[in-house]
């Protein structure tokens, strides 16, 4: 299978982001662990943490969408445009934790963190780098008019 770039580092992306899962990510808790307590807080709605309910959703919803992003680099050009923003949003919602981290008096992140987020930072790299400098593909197919 012949891949571009993007394909590539899509495949470096979601590779990270396997791993992370296996490594500490937060305190004691391995990746996975993380990602299912993220994953049960979504599921249990709390109106009185209406905050805390939203921010760690969006990990659980973040964690999903980045091997479901790595497959749109493979299957299909329309809405490239719109993924990538989507992946802008992920990567900056999870940067957003080692902000909140240094703020505190300690962090108690870890090595599977850092892998995690390089993942996101990847997935972005990928959907910038469509290949080789070419026009994104929701404008390489765009009718000319005139």
């Amino acid at each position: 299978m012949n891949m571009n770039r993007s394909q590539k580092i899509g495949l470096a992306a979601v590779s990270v982001f396997a791993v992370s899962y296996f490594l500490p990510a937060y305190d004691t808790f391995r990746g996975l662990a993380c990602f299912l307590n993220c994953w049960e807080t979504m599921w249990h709605f709390d109106p009185s943490d209406l905050g805390c309910w939203f921010y760690y959703s969006g990990f659980a919803l973040s964690n999903i969408m980045l091997p479901i992003l790595v497959v749109g680099l493979f299957v299909g050009h329309r809405g490239w445009r719109f993924r990538s923003i989507v992946s802008f949003v992920m990567l900056l919602h999870t940067a957003s934790w080692s902000v909140f981290e240094l703020w505190g008096s300690s962090s108690s992140i870890k090595i599977g963190y850092f892998l995690w987020l390089e993942a996101y930072v990847l997935l972005f790299f990928a959907y910038r780098s469509y290949p080789d400098g070419a026009p994104y593909p929701d404008e390489a197919i765009a009718p000319s008019t005139g």
